[in-house]
């Protein structure tokens, strides 16, 4: 068991280019980090409706506040946690111990290696979503709408002093032993958006970039999602969009709304491929995508927190849902979280993942070997 967050994080977003710089949102500061304790515990495998879908399990306990968003980095080793607290989290996959803590406020930089906080960014409000570029050379955010601020898209420049971007490149010289990507430590005083934009309809909540970075698409609180310079936009959900996640080669993605339902789009058109539907009526908080061969699609959600109190684990709907993502059926459902499912994500290898929710638990799952032979079968079938 792990003791991790007390108030305020609301978004994590780890840099594509090495995996070696991470970004937080939130909204306190100040506060000392709270030591972790710990106690292994072993666990066993997890029925469910489909036996492709057990795993061995693990949890970290987090007893004060709810998970906000949780994020693989790119060798999938590390799982970084952001609750509605100061510090961002990270722990080890394989074992679910805590690694360590990264302090600091909204719009903030740290080395992964090292921890030290290289840069930070100040709003005006609260920043609720961090989405780096595949080269790690620009991050996207996502502010509130709040004490007569707009709402705003904000598109920020990761650069070091001296406008050398080229030190963010793959070249040999910026490896390091382990052939990864060197972070600068390095920022102007008050560097400057390359880009700001203020949806005056409906305020944006999620968003990402489209394949190779030529594009950001956002998901608004009125369901609709635009894309690029706002003049392209969407609108399939009935009501706001809580989790956008894109595919490996970003070509295309997959939302997830209050209105119970999630839809796959095309990236670079916004065409509408699938759309996933509970039969239960499950407001819906996270979707995320398995990667290739495993054509799967993982929804959460669940009743709203305030009335969760006042039902029961099965009544309240807070399994994690197994769609096949052709068939747009589902499969299977993963039980454990007694409140509502805020966060899912996929390990990078798709041989697991982790589900972070209101409640206050980060659960790990490891598909079992039936699942992990399917895979490798579908690859030869290929």
């Amino acid at each position: 068991l792990f003791r991790e967050h007390c108030t305020g994080g609301v978004c994590v977003g780890g840099s594509p280019a090495g995996g070696t710089g991470s970004a937080c949102g939130g909204r306190v500061a100040g506060h000392p980090v709270v030591q972790a304790t710990r106690r292994t515990q072993a666990s066993i495998a997890t029925a469910t409706a489909c036996n492709t879908l057990k795993g061995d399990r693990g949890l970290l306990l987090n007893p004060r506040r709810s998970l906000t968003q949780i994020k693989f980095n790119r060798d999938g080793d590390l799982l970084f946690s952001a609750s509605k607290d100061n510090v961002l989290c990270v722990w080890y996959w394989h074992n679910g111990e805590r690694l360590g803590t990264y302090e600091g406020h909204q719009g903030a930089i740290w080395s992964v290696q090292t921890g030290r906080l290289v840069h930070t960014w100040q709003f005006p409000t609260a920043v609720k979503w961090v989405a780096f570029s595949t080269d790690g050379r620009h991050a996207f955010l996502t502010c509130e709408r709040r004490m007569g601020y707009p709402g705003s898209i904000t598109i920020l420049e990761i650069k070091p002093l001296g406008g050398e971007r080229e030190s963010l490149g793959f070249g040999a010289k910026n490896l390091d032993q382990l052939g990864r990507l060197r972070f600068p430590l390095g920022f102007p005083e008050n560097p400057e958006p390359v880009s700001m934009m203020q949806p005056k309809e409906s305020k944006a909540l999620v968003g990402g970039w489209g394949p190779f970075d030529q594009f950001v698409i956002a998901g608004h609180e009125d369901g609709t999602i635009t894309h690029g310079d706002l003049l392209n936009t969407v609108k399939h959900h009935s009501a706001l969009i809580t989790d956008i996640q894109f595919a490996k080669d970003h070509s295309y993605f997959i939302t997830a709304s209050k209105d119970s339902s999630a839809h796959i789009y095309e990236a670079k058109t916004l065409h509408l491929l699938k759309t996933y539907k509970p039969a239960d009526k499950t407001p819906l908080n996270s979707a995320a995508l398995t990667p290739s061969p495993a054509e799967l699609v993982v929804l959460g959600g669940g009743q709203e927190a305030m009335e969760a109190a006042r039902t029961s684990q099965r009544a309240g709907k807070f399994e994690c849902r197994f769609y096949n993502k052709i068939f747009e059926e589902e499969i299977g459902r993963v039980k454990g979280h007694f409140g509502p499912i805020n966060t899912i994500a996929i390990h990078p290898a798709g041989t697991g993942y982790a589900s972070g929710a209101e409640d206050g638990f980060i659960r790990l799952h490891q598909f079992d070997k039936g699942y992990q032979k399917f895979a490798a079968e579908a690859i030869f079938v290929e």
